[in-house]
């Protein structure tokens, strides 16, 4: 993943650009429960620490990383039963090679969860679901082109740090929240 750092930010750049473009066209409430917690004191620096470290790797390691080929091996394995399409053989390292309909199935139904997870901090609204839904098939996209899911943890840290680095400038470092 560290050799396609600059793909992979640049990755994360798109999807902030994209976090912009859905909060002016699908705006999330005013009043969201994350918001509540942005406004103790001190919350939003241990936000901002958690949100780029803590958070993608441990949310990176369930979704793409047991989540993610848990459901692409599923779905490969119920379509060689069932229609009795041959086992796909294991890469040159012992990995195993997904069909294209296994991670795009896989993709989808790891990323719903996904923004599930997220929906209460956002007051359950559909923007940010659909939102992280989106954010959530290009982790699953980086995770599955790069067969590393170091490569998803770097997209979600480097997208979740603009974001935090976004709301710190926009509030004179987190001293002035009533401008969010």
């Amino acid at each position: 993943a560290l050799h396609l750092r600059r793909q992979l930010f640049l990755t994360a750049a798109i999807c902030f650009v994209l976090a912009l473009v859905n909060g002016l066209l699908l705006p999330g409430p005013k009043n969201a429960p994350i918001d509540k917690i942005f406004k103790v004191p001190g919350a939003a620096w241990l936000l901002f620490g958690f949100g780029i470290t803590f958070a993608p790797f441990f949310e990176e390691m369930i979704f793409r990383g047991f989540l993610l080929p848990a459901l692409c091996t599923a779905y490969d394995w119920i379509q060689e039963k069932t229609k009795h399409i041959p086992m796909r053989p294991l890469d040159e390292n012992g990995q195993p090679q997904w069909s294209f309909p296994a991670m795009i199935v896989g993709s989808i139904f790891t990323s719903l969860p996904f923004a599930a997870l997220h929906a209460a901090q956002t007051g359950y609204s559909w923007g940010p679901f659909v939102l992280l839904v989106g954010v959530s098939l290009v982790l699953c996209w980086a995770r599955l082109s790069t067969r590393s899911l170091a490569a998803s943890v770097l997209v979600h840290a480097s997208y979740n740090f603009l974001l935090f680095s976004l709301m710190m400038l926009g509030t004179g470092g987190f001293r002035h929240m009533d401008k969010m």
